[in-house]
């Protein structure tokens, strides 16, 4: 049913910017003006443009009904993710990230179909964050605050007690999925799980470029991330623009999937899905 809500949301948004450019009757206008024939096949008058022109005034509440309908659906499935988490004491993968990058970690969808309904649901390209808790086997979890955004289960935790809730969650994740980075509490806690041996249950991940909102490219983030990382002993792969997948042995580097395109989110679902079979 929330599915239908969803597919029922995008078709409302659609047909609303359809209704709000009208583009054959832009078209014909054009065409009138420089002499030129740009509708094709498609025929049309005066009485065309009207009725394009009448449909404008819908198009605008349409697409806002469209765009309630979808975020009450969005907002419905991470209230139930929310509530999931906080039960759910073993079977979660944990994700650790600076807040900045919630939403702009943009990679190929690799089950994206341009044909049928999921066309209208579906992105050929979303965040991973949104990918992951749609195709792993375990629930995604992250400790942050409440956000309007759509992605792992989040456990609320305050600045005081963050890092106990850190900490106790580490230990019984069946799988960490970390995003390095300077950042006082991301550091903190990579520096927790080295202290810990718990880097055996890391996978890392290296963002794609422009895949950041700290006000700096994403390749000075991850030299700056690297060289805080060797205040710990812990050395970071040299960035690649198309983004990767690696994990430490013996806090050294190792390639498992040298770039984020379709394929190799393919390879990273699989990835996670057989360490926490």
């Amino acid at each position: 049913m929330q599915r239908l809500k969803q597919f029922l949301g995008w078709l409302l948004i659609i047909t609303g910017i359809h209704c709000l450019i009208p583009v054959y009757s832009l078209l014909f206008i054009i065409g009138l003006i420089f002499d030129a024939d740009l509708t094709g096949d498609i025929k049309m008058d005066w009485w065309d443009v009207l009725y394009e022109t009448l449909l404008i005034p819908i198009g605008f509440p349409l697409f806002i009904l469209g765009k309630m309908v979808v975020d009450s659906y969005e907002k419905v499935e991470q209230q139930k993710r929310d509530s999931r988490v906080w039960h759910n004491k073993r079977s979660f993968v944990l994700y650790l990230r600076p807040f900045t990058t919630d939403g702009n970690i943009i990679v190929p969808n690799p089950d994206f179909k341009p044909l049928g309904i999921d066309k209208f649901i579906d992105k050929e390209e979303d965040d991973l964050q949104f990918l992951l808790i749609n195709k792993i086997n375990a629930e995604l979890v992250a400790i942050g605050k409440k956000t309007n955004g759509f992605g792992a289960g989040i456990i609320w935790a305050r600045d005081i007690e963050w890092f106990h809730v850190f900490k106790n969650r580490a230990k019984k994740a069946l799988l960490i999925f970390v995003l390095p980075s300077y950042h006082k509490g991301t550091f903190r806690e990579i520096a927790y799980l080295k202290e810990e041996e718990l880097l055996n249950k890391c996978l890392f991940i290296m963002p794609p470029l422009n895949a950041l909102s700290d006000g700096i490219s994403t390749q000075d983030f991850w030299e700056k991330t690297a060289i805080k990382m060797k205040k710990i002993r812990i050395t970071l792969p040299e960035y690649s623009p198309s983004g990767g997948i690696f994990i430490l042995q013996n806090t050294q580097p190792e390639i498992l999937i040298p770039q984020l395109d379709h394929e190799g989110v393919k390879q990273l679902i699989k990835e996670i899905n057989n360490r926490i079979q």
